[in-house]
């Protein structure tokens, strides 16, 4: 008797592989399309390159001049990626912004730059600080960015030679066109009272504490050790953090100590910074280790405090007697050799533990002939050093758990007891969104920041130091176009509310928010859980731009007020996620579920809450698609398209009890629009990222699973395939962005998929019966080769069948003899293969009685 092999659509895994009989119960990389399991596509390298950090934020879009860009937001960067290429876009660390309150021209050698009255002091300028001046991004009388009076170049370096804080306004003497910039005219733009911005770039030195211990004094801020790639760099108040990213820009002088030379430091990628000592030292890593200095070994195990300390060869750090400005490191710990003694048996040094911010700690020698090197440090690049530093990074993920019952996997607490949620650092997700052609973004709970897409690029290409470089010692290519700080972007001078250049005042724009969506219709930016205009950080605070005017966020001036405006919400403690439709915002609470409608112009907007209780399990886990919003909730999976509704899932336990919830705030919510889907990715247990996924087809309510690490994905419609990230290196601390539904491999390697039928019985189950062959009924798309297992089981209970039926089948294969005998089968399609694609149909078996027992 032939038996034909026809399961229900989609995956149930909501009891046991015996009760799903006449479905499927396991799958990997399968999608259902008109009812039929097949294949997914696969993907390839969208580019070579990889950006540093995890990924957790991406966003297509289109300029004005049809260049189709893609944001990609890192737990360490900011990248713009077009064509395949990705630039560098991260903000510069915030030593200083001073508005430049007088134009410039193109062609003095050096300038007198007035900035308002009091930002010397209050932004730190000193000779030796380095200026870069960037036209201002601002919205003129022609309705666009960059006012008709504004002819500005995109960016300047400038030497700063001499300040004046005795001057109204203040007034700094700088030497144009350092690091080998052009110099470029900068007008003052009067029509929104907005003048080019200068940001500060600090010189690498330290300037304070005792002469000994200066920078000046010790021959520069770069300190290398002998076969070691961890380099110390010393700059006073650096504000870095661990894993931060650095770039040089200049080197004061030559480096030169064995294979270290002046293209280890002059690199396009920049450096993380390893560990932060102190407010005046970190270490970096770069790619040689074969800095030559002095060194010699540890004769003796000396503990945290001992000043006494016995080497093989003291004199390798100079003649016997006191010694001044020489300092070595002994595994992680720098010191300060104050005295050498080569008349003892063995050498002795004199130090002064715990240098440069560094730990005093025990050096042990054991087990016996262990070695610990005692490294000279040398100081090189000695003068004008300069390095540009990254906003301080997100990288770091960690979270305190949330307690309670549903705080751990399905059933994992008692009951009844009360829910604690989680907390930790989510700034390492950004939030991206496009005013017009231009992007807004900001790290979660960070500063707010403008891309000005026309003076960040030429010829659609992001902006990057002119190559190759004139000057020994500076930087080609170091990356330019980095965005600017929200609170810079002026506005459109209407009836004089603008912000005067002249004074210290910025556009009120909030300091630190949560997320950022642009309305479309009013063409407004909102932050969601925001700083109020005193400042104060609100989790639960709603603020808006004016409409059309990004820089204008001056609600309470009630003189002329504009359009935009403020509002709190009441229900819950903190905004967690917000998801833009076409007709409304979702704003999910700790507590509720609020939706945000744009009145008009006159009214502005108002809020309703829709739910309470309803929950969101991260600050991505949703999508709106297909005219709906969907997202994962702590126990369910939900939809809005005009009212909440829970999703019924045939995956639901399986999912939640596989969740790890320590990482939940890693879930998101993307979709597939080619093929109707949405899913959603999230950490399994155990798992500290993002490696599997559930897959939910809204057209034919069908559910999948599988396995697949990734860490942001968008499907625009603006490009032709779904653009997503994953990790390439996690060591590195890398990512590469990859195209999907692209071919039928994983990035050039096999993709193997499987589906798996739950168990079904054989003739009711009261008999044994013997399955003689299988008639196979697979289309392959590309490729050919495929395995069918038949598994079976006498029993329900029975342990897994550890030696299932196997049959190879191909294009060609019309059939294939088993031999299977059994109560209960389940079967099995899988492919392992490169280049193979395919699409089941109604396969059958060949089935006769075998008696009974």
């Amino acid at each position: 008797m032939l038996k034909k092999l026809s399961f229900k659509p989609g995956i149930d895994r909501e009891g046991t592989n015996y009760s799903a009989e006449g479905g499927w119960y396991d799958c990997d990389k399968i999608r259902f399309r008109k009812g039929r399991p097949e294949k997914i596509g696969g993907w390839v390298e969208r580019s070579s390159t990889t950006v540093y950090g995890n990924c957790r934020s991406l966003h297509n879009w289109v300029s004005t001049d049809n260049n189709n860009y893609l944001a990609i937001g890192t737990d360490s960067k900011a990248y713009i990626e077009i064509g395949g290429a990705i630039y560098d876009i991260t903000p510069s660390y915030d030593y200083g912004i001073s508005y430049v309150v007088e134009g410039l021209n193109n062609s003095d050698s050096s300038s007198t730059v007035k900035v308002p009255n009091g930002d010397i002091s209050a932004q730190g300028w000193i000779i030796g600080d380095v200026g870069k001046i960037s036209s201002p991004p601002v919205l003129g009388d022609d309705g666009g960015v960059g006012g008709a009076d504004d002819s500005g170049g995109p960016f300047e370096y400038v030497l700063i030679t001499g300040v004046d804080a005795g001057t109204d306004p203040d007034e700094i003497t700088a030497t144009r066109g350092y690091f080998d910039s052009t110099k470029q005219k900068h007008s003052y733009n009067s029509t929104a009272s907005k003048g080019p911005t200068m940001q500060r770039i600090p010189k690498a030195a330290v300037t304070t504490g005792s002469s000994d211990n200066q920078t000046a004094t010790l021959g520069g801020p770069i300190g290398l050790v002998n076969g070691s790639a961890t380099v110390l760099i010393r700059q006073t108040d650096h504000g870095g953090a661990n894993g931060d990213y650095v770039t040089f820009l200049q080197l004061g002088a030559a480096v030169s100590s064995g294979t270290v030379v002046d293209a280890d430091f002059l690199t396009t990628d920049g450096f993380r910074v390893g560990r932060v000592l102190d407010a005046d030292n970190y270490e970096i890593e770069i790619a040689d280790s074969g800095a030559s200095t002095a060194t010699t070994t540890l004769s003796s195990t000396i503990n945290e405090t001992e000043t006494a300390v016995q080497v093989a060869d003291a004199s390798v750090f100079g003649s016997h007697g006191a010694i001044t400005n020489t300092y070595a490191k002994i595994e992680n710990e720098y010191v300060k050799i104050t005295n050498v003694n080569t008349s003892a048996t063995p050498d002795v040094i004199t130090v002064v533990r715990a240098q440069f911010g560094s730990v005093g700690a025990p050096h042990v020698l054991a087990p016996p002939g262990t070695t610990i090197s005692v490294s000279k440090v040398v100081f090189v690049a000695d003068g004008f050093t300069y390095l540009l530093h990254d906003i301080n990074s997100g990288f770091v993920n960690s979270s305190i758990g949330a307690s309670g019952w549903g705080a751990s996997a399905w059933g994992g607490s008692t009951w009844g007891t009360p829910f604690t949620p989680a907390s930790g650092d989510w700034s390492g997700i950004w939030s991206i969104d496009n005013f017009g052609e231009d992007l807004v973004l900001c790290l979660r709970d960070g500063t707010p920041y403008y891309w000005d897409t026309s003076l960040k690029i030429t010829d659609g290409i992001p902006n990057r130091s002119p190559s190759p470089a004139t000057t020994t010692r500076v930087n080609d290519y170091v990356p330019n176009a980095q965005m600017m700080p929200l609170n810079t972007i002026g506005h459109y001078k209407d009836e004089d509310y603008s912000v005067d250049a002249t004074s210290s005042a910025t556009s009120a724009a909030p300091s630190k928010v949560r997320q950022f969506i642009v309305h479309p219709a009013s063409r407004m930016i909102i932050a969601l859980g925001c700083s109020d205009v005193g400042g104060v950080f609100n989790l639960m605070h709603i603020r808006w731009s004016s409409d059309n005017k990004p820089g204008s966020w001056q609600y309470l001036d009630m003189t002329t007020p504009g359009n935009s405006g403020a509002a709190t919400l009441s229900h819950g403690s903190e905004i967690i996620a917000a998801c833009r439709s076409k007709m409304e915002i979702l704003i999910w609470t700790d507590a509720a579920l609020y939706k945000m409608e744009w009145s008009g112009s006159e009214s502005g907007f108002s809020f309703a809450e829709l739910a309470s209780n309803v929950s969101i399990v991260g600050p991505r886990a949703y999508v709106a698609a297909s005219d709906a919003i969907y997202w994962m909730g702590d126990r369910n999976f939900y939809i809005y398209n005009g009212t909440i509704s829970v999703i019924p899932c045939t995956v639901l336990n399986y999912v939640f009890s596989d969740m790890d919830y320590a990482s939940k705030h890693l879930i998101f919510a993307a979709s597939n629009s080619e093929f109707n889907e949405i899913i959603f990715f999230y950490p399994s247990n155990g798992s500290t990222d993002v490696d599997r996924y559930v897959s939910y087809n809204y057209a034919e309510s069908v559910w999948t699973i599988g396995s697949m690490a990734r860490t942001a994905w968008s499907d625009s419609g603006l490009r032709e395939k779904p653009q997503a990230t994953g990790i390439s290196d996690a060591s590195e601390n890398k990512s590469k962005v990859y195209e999907h539904e692209v071919g039928s491999n994983e990035s050039g390697y096999a993709m193997t998929s499987f589906i798996e039928s739950g168990y079904f019985d054989i003739d009711e189950g009261d008999h044994f019966s013997f399955i003689s062959r299988i008639i196979p009924d697979v289309r392959f798309v590309n490729g050919d080769g495929m395995t069918i297992k038949v598994k079976k089981k006498d029993f329900p209970n029975d342990p897994e069948d550890s030696s299932p039926s196997s049959s190879s089948v191909t294009s060609e294969t019309t059939q294939d003899h088993i031999r299977v005998r059994g109560r209960q089968a389940a079967v099995r399609f899988e492919t392992t293969g490169s280049d193979v694609g395919w699409r089941l149909g109604d396969s059958r078996m060949d089935i006769r009685p075998d008696g009974r027992r």
